[in-house]
């Protein structure tokens, strides 16, 4: 049993607790849309994801500094080779969310969960079943009305956020048959440290690095690093021990809703019809997907 799991138990959790707890875990990644579009907005976004993925690597090694004096040379080179993939996928939605709404990314960068069995079917070279052909083509008709504007001009933001979810989505593959090699929470770990890593290399050949200059930066940059960050990869195997699959999936397919609901209060952005009809249909293709028969 895990020290998460151990903890958990102490505590008393019951499914409904971890149900609430998956609840908080999907409204902090929907947070994470809007902060991130917000500190881009005012920094540079490598000094986001650098100073993010830094506050993060801190509260993971914290939290887990025992478990990192069993770590071996493999378990950093497949943690590294994760957390360069998922720094290449933070890179796509940030500067994607530039010129792109934040509950439309959130939309958009969650049809990786339809994409990961899409991969994997093309990779064992057999149709994929019913269920996902359904999925696809919600996703895909989703999609287009996201983010083709002005006829059928594929903006530069909804492509990269477009890129962001096709990467999550190699990276989820990827992170599925590293863990069956390698411990998962040392993976997780090396994975932030890596993060951190390639966000200074860039902020410092693309940026200036520098403190943040105003209260509100920091609030969003710890935001980011401890609520979006470490708090998800901490509470999230906590909590699965504890309910089922299917309600893991169901509760953590609200991440992008959530985004939506907290781009409308923060930023006050607003959605077209044509956009929340995309939105109802990338929703169904991602709970079509997640959910067993």
């Amino acid at each position: 049993m895990s020290i998460l799991q151990t903890r958990a138990r102490r505590v008393g959790m019951t499914r409904h607790g971890a149900n609430l707890l998956l609840l908080l875990v999907a409204a902090s990644w929907g947070l994470s849309y809007v902060l991130l579009k917000m500190g881009a907005s005012s920094m540079h976004p490598f000094e986001v994801l650098a100073w993010r993925f830094s506050f993060a690597s801190l509260a993971c090694i914290l939290i887990f500094r025992q478990r990192l004096t069993h770590m071996r040379m493999r378990t950093v080179l497949y943690g590294a080779i994760l957390g360069t993939l998922m720094f290449a996928c933070s890179c796509a939605l940030i500067f994607g969310e530039l010129t792109t709404e934040a509950s439309t990314a959130g939309f958009l960068t969650s049809t990786a969960i339809v994409l990961v069995p899409l991969i994997q079917s093309v990779r064992r070279r057999h149709l994929p079943e019913a269920r996902l052909l359904v999925s696809i083509l919600c996703a895909s008709i989703g999609i287009a009305m996201l983010s083709l504007k002005g006829g059928l001009v594929l903006t530069a933001g909804a492509a990269l956020c477009i890129l962001s979810a096709i990467l999550y989505a190699s990276h989820t593959i990827t992170t599925g048959e590293l863990v069956q090699r390698e411990d998962a929470l040392l993976l997780g770990v090396i994975q932030q440290l890596t993060m951190c890593a390639w966000g200074w290399i860039m902020s410092l050949l693309f940026a200036s690095p520098s403190l943040p200059e105003t209260s509100e930066h920091w609030i969003i940059l710890i935001a980011l690093g401890l609520l979006c960050g470490a708090f998800p990869f901490v509470a999230q195997p906590a909590a699965q021990r504890f309910t089922s699959p299917e309600h893991t999936a169901l509760i953590l397919s609200l991440e992008p809703v959530f985004g939506a609901v907290f781009s409308m209060i923060i930023l006050s952005e607003t959605m077209s019809l044509q956009a929340i009809c995309g939105a109802v249909l990338v929703l169904a293709s991602v709970l079509v997907t997640s959910l067993k028969k």
